[in-house]
């Protein structure tokens, strides 16, 4: 009982002190605990919000190339690809995808509709400025059943096409990749 009158009746001189120097200590290292929880909280939320991004972009490409019966002989080139895709037992319809540098983004034409952009940001041909040496290329590769790169792709030589692109967020560069097989492929060695 008698120790709690005591310290009712408030701190003494020394342990205000001793207060002070703790709360000058703490202060710097708590902002700066702070501040760095703040800017990896918002590296964190670019990154996810560039993955979604990226996930549509991809999981649209993968959908459509699953259906594609037909490449289109004259547009196989690495930054665009046409094919035609079967919509019904007797009907198909072509789309165009293209990576275009200039504008930084990735677009898919439906066959009688407008240009659509699946992405917008991505890094078409560049190299990195800082050393030279490092190069972000955004292209469509094709392989054939071997899984080899197909210098001259031709419809009946394409067994699988792999999208890659670089996507722009903020400062950073995030790299992408996926590989379908045309439906038309699928069960077919």
């Amino acid at each position: 009982m008698a120790l709690l009158k005591k310290r009712a009746t408030g701190m003494t001189m020394f342990e205000l002190i001793a207060a002070m120097v703790l709360v000058a200590i703490l202060t710097p290292t708590m902002s700066y605990l702070i501040s760095n929880t703040m800017r990896s909280i918002a590296s964190t939320r670019i990154a996810l919000d560039a993955d979604e991004d990226a996930e549509y972009a991809l999981r649209n490409f993968a959908l459509h190339i699953d259906r594609a019966v037909e490449f289109i002989d004259d547009s196989i080139i690495d930054t665009t690809l046409a094919f035609k895709v079967q919509v019904s037992s007797t009907d198909t319809v072509q789309y165009i995808y293209s990576i275009s540098d200039m504008n930084r983004w990735i677009g898919c034409i439906r066959e009688g509709g407008s240009q659509g952009i699946l992405l917008e940001g991505v890094i078409g041909d560049s190299t990195d400025s800082g050393d030279g040496t490092t190069s972000y290329l955004s292209r469509f590769v094709y392989r054939n059943k071997n899984g080899s790169v197909l210098s001259t792709p031709k419809n009946s030589t394409i067994h699988s096409v792999e999208l890659i692109f670089y996507l722009n967020r903020g400062s950073e560069l995030y790299k992408y990749n996926t590989s379908a097989v045309p439906g038309r492929s699928m069960f077919r060695l």
